[in-house]
């Protein structure tokens, strides 16, 4: 029985741009992502507590890449950051993380991807490290999809 515990060893971080092109990020040393959902308290008169928490909507979803910088594969190529002359024609990008002992598995997908920042630090002595910053719409893990129902609103 193979072990089931998921670690950074086995797990791979790619990409998707615009041009469908499935692209492993390996300068990636550390990938970290999490959703927020909105709640709301309602309290009511009469009483000290609230009477109930409810969902009021979801937070876009935010993840953080950071990797060791490589020459000839700087933000633009690594992070998918778009150049300014190209932002008002930028496509989203998608981020999937993959089981390596398993690359079918995918352990998340991050759809609607735009990536919003990034960050480099060179200190003597060091590595260059660089941080990517995204912010996406939805993710999904192994557990299935997490999308809307039916008949929920649309642009």
């Amino acid at each position: 029985m193979s072990p089931k515990t998921f670690h950074g060893a086995r797990a791979i971080v790619k990409m998707i741009g615009s041009d469908n092109v499935n692209r492993t990020c390996g300068t990636f040393s550390s990938f970290s992502y999490g959703l927020t959902f909105d709640v709301s308290p309602v309290p009511i008169l009469g009483r000290h507590s609230v009477a109930e928490l409810v969902y009021t909507g979801a937070e876009p979803v935010r993840c953080n890449a950071t990797g060791w910088r490589v020459i000839d594969n700087g933000p633009h190529l690594a992070g998918g950051l778009p150049h300014l002359k190209d932002l008002l024609t930028a496509s989203y990008i998608e981020i999937i993380v993959v089981d390596r002992q398993d690359p079918t598995k995918e352990i998340c997908r991050i759809s609607s991807v735009r990536p919003e920042s990034y960050s480099t630090t060179i200190t003597a002595k060091s590595l260059n490290e660089m941080t990517h910053s995204f912010v996406g719409i939805m993710v999904e893990d192994e557990s299935g999809p997490n999308d809307e129902a039916a008949g929920a609103a649309e642009l």
